[in-house]
């Protein structure tokens, strides 16, 4: 309401007082910024110790880790907090981070975190219309992941789940290569 305010009225201003108002607008502006990307930080810590507690559960309760997640993690009128996959999201995050270590670079978000680790898929910035198999390069691994024998079941058991279209899909292409 206050911007609308100064903007409706900053054709009255002299140029000093104009000049007094960018300037505390750019600062109010900075102070806005800077409060945004500590909550990003602060969002991005706390979802790493979120991801830390459920490796310490899922440790606890092998065997029963999604029936205790299901149990414990609920809000005050007993809805479940996430999914089993957002947790598991949250897990994947941890050791993503400390796969690289020393190296891992700052994320300003939770969403940033999520797509070096491959859990979500990279923004496009360029149009891929013209070319349909686009998607395809979309699939993101870890450089430093461990061998595939080091995996927890279920991350190899969801691997398989998600790469299946694809190996059809390089069947079907490979067919059609060879039939040309």
């Amino acid at each position: 309401m206050e911007t609308k305010l100064l903007t409706a009225n900053a054709s009255e201003l002299k140029d000093d007082q104009l000049g007094v108002a960018i300037v505390q607008s750019l600062r109010e502006s900075e102070k806005s910024r800077d409060l945004c990307i500590a909550a990003a930080g602060m969002a991005i810590s706390h979802a790493i110790i979120c991801g830390e507690l459920l490796i310490i559960a899922r440790d606890r309760h092998r065997g029963e880790f999604l029936a205790w997640l299901e149990s414990y993690c609920r809000d005050e009128e007993g809805n479940p907090i996430f999914s089993q996959a957002t947790a598991y999201n949250y897990i994947r995050a941890v050791k993503y981070k400390a796969a690289l270590g020393v190296d891992c670079p700052e994320f300003s978000t939770l969403k940033e975190l999520f797509i070096a680790a491959g859990i979500l898929p990279p923004p496009t910035t360029a149009d891929t219309s013209h070319r349909p198999a686009a998607p395809l390069f979309k699939l993101q691994f870890a450089l430093n992941a461990p061998p595939p024998e080091e995996w927890e079941s279920m991350d190899r058991k969801e691997f398989l789940e998600r790469a299946k279209p694809v190996v059809d899909l390089y069947e079907r292409v490979k067919a059609a290569e060879k039939a040309a």
